[in-house]
This record gives C-alpha cells, structure tokens and sequence, in this order.
C-alpha cells in the first residue's frame, strides 16, 4: 500500500517509523513553519529516505496538490496537521484521506482534544481515525479505540502514550482499508457533536472562587507542559503552576479559596480551594525560574499569603501547542 502522511507533532513519530520500516510510507508532508516537532518530523523523514515536503497554508491546491498527483498514493493519513484540507485534494488518494483525532468523535471536535478531555476531567479518552471530508473532524468513521486516563495523568505523560498507542490503532486502520469493498464506515452522530476551539489565555486561568480541588488539578494537568502551566497570580505576578496533588489538611474550613495554609521547607506549600479541600503545590514556573512549592517556602513563603486569580489579554490561540 502507497502512503502519504501530513504531521507536525510528535505524535506521529511512532506511526511514521512503523510505516517507513514496512516500506509503505511514499512521503510526508509538514507545514512551512518549522519548530522543534515539525523538525522531528522532518529528521525522521530523511534518515528512512522518505521524500519530505514543507508547505504553506496557501501552497495546499498547487504545490501539494501537485505532489500528491505525482506519488498517487492509495490513501493519505492525517497526523496533526495546522490547514484545512482543500477539498478537491481528498479525491486524490483512491481511499481518500483519513485523519488521526486524539480524542473521542463526535464529543471532542477541535484542534486540540487532549488538553479539553483532561480539563473536563474525562476518565476516557482515546484515538478516532476517521474519513476526512469538507468539514471539520466530521467525516465518518473507520475506528475508534478507547484509552483511560491515569490518575494525575498530565498532558504531556498522555501524549506520549497516545503516540505508542497510535501505532496499533494504525494497524487496526490499514486492516481494514485492506479490503475497500468490505470497509465499514460509521456516520458521526450529530446530535453528541461538540466542537472545542483552541484554549485561550482566559482558558487556561484558575478562578479559585469557583473552581473546586478537583477542577484546578484537572486544569493544571491539561496545561502541563505544552502551554506552560496554569495560569494564577501571586505577589502580584503571573504565575504558573505545572503540577499540583491532593492533599488532606485538617482546620481550613471557611478559608479563603487561594489561601496558603501551610507552608514549610519541609513539606511544601499547601492552599485550600473552594470546596475546603486543599492541593499540594509541587512545581511552579515564576519569574526567578520553576521551583517546587518546598523551594517557595524555603525563599519565604508563609502561611496566609494567597494565590490570586492572574489579569491576562485574550489570546486567539497558544503558541505552546504547535498543530
């Protein structure tokens, strides 16, 4: 079989080696702008000797378009990829196009799946290959295979088993593309559809007053580490904390949400939430650098000082999650 994958994330790592190894992989094709993923993808291409083409947004219906009619590949697998995919290019391959959602379809639509599922504190996540058509994460689908999050499971530690996993879910996809005449495809079920733009600034923001132990920890694990951390104040600062944990303090009922309620070199910084349940702070990037919450104690931080919610501008989209 004669595949072509679009990718710029790691992600894709894994699916493209088991496709180069197999002789199957006839090019790969990332987006103009380079950065630290796509250029992994890049070096991946090369060292197989698999031809690679960088495009731009405006390149897609003339220099990739052209690119793909010369390989006429079988089919194109989608691995993260930054641009709409014109129309008139999903005709070309004689399977058609079939994108890799990181996330359950139709519930989790968008750009970024991984970082909603984990912020909404979903204990199932998974991969969804589906039939690429004019619509966004809409076309029908081949497969779909379930993976649970783990306890205190960050974004970063999901990613990389959603790579390793992909792999079999590649395989369960080109199994059942072997044979076109017997593939099954599964139309999305609107009525659950639901679309999650790219999160904001305002969106990565802890609001102490109203969310509770559970929500902060979900939210700082969706932003560790790929948009930094999520977002709070202290001292006046921005700050940004990368991992937090449970903990059980005796005595704060009624305390101010963002309040520190203990705090020693010993044990670390513990603050109480809405809910009169406390979180542990265990890593936090300030302007003096990332410290554990023991290192904040040691430089003197004490009991009553309190995180506050941070004063940020609305971003359209994060730089820290390159798709």
């Amino acid at each position: 079989m004669k595949i072509v994958a679009l990718a710029n994330h790691i992600l894709a790592l894994p699916a493209l080696h088991y496709l180069a190894e197999n002789k199957w992989l006839k090019g790969v094709v990332s987006i103009e702008k380079q950065h630290d993923y796509s250029v992994q993808v890049e070096n991946l291409s090369v060292n197989h000797g698999v031809p690679f083409l960088r495009v731009g947004r405006h390149e897609l219906t003339g220099k990739l378009k052209t690119w793909l009619e010369d390989i006429s590949p079988d089919v194109v697998l989608v691995f993260t990829f930054s641009y709409r995919i014109p129309e008139l290019l999903l005709a070309i391959p004689r399977l058609g196009f079939y994108n890799f959602h990181f996330g359950p379809l139709p519930q989790y639509r968008g750009p970024d799946p991984v970082f909603w599922q984990i912020r909404n504190g979903e204990s199932v996540g998974g991969i969804t290959v589906h039939r690429m058509n004019r619509d966004y994460d809409a076309g029908p689908i081949l497969v779909q295979h379930p993976i649970a999050f783990l306890p205190g499971e960050s974004y970063g530690i999901h990613i990389g088993r959603l790579a390793t996993a992909a792999v079999a879910v590649l395989r369960m996809a080109l199994e059942e593309l072997k044979t076109p005449e017997a593939t099954v495809l599964t139309p999305q079920d609107e009525v659950s559809a639901k679309y999650y733009s790219r999160p904001t600034s305002l969106d990565l923001c802890i609001n102490w007053e109203a969310q509770t132990a559970d929500a902060i920890e979900n939210l700082v694990n969706a932003a560790n580490p790929f948009y930094g951390g999520a977002i709070a104040s202290f001292r006046g600062k921005v700050v940004k904390l990368l991992e937090v944990s449970p903990a059980e303090v005796t005595g704060v009922a009624g305390k101010r949400a963002g309040t520190i309620v203990y705090a020693d070199m010993q044990h670390g910084l513990f603050v109480t939430c809405k809910d009169d349940r406390c979180l542990r702070i265990n890593i936090v990037q300030t302007t003096e650098g990332v410290m554990t919450g023991n290192r904040m104690a040691a430089l003197g931080v004490r009991t009553g000082e309190r995180f506050e919610p941070a004063t940020v501008f609305e971003s359209k989209e994060s730089e820290h999650y390159p798709t």
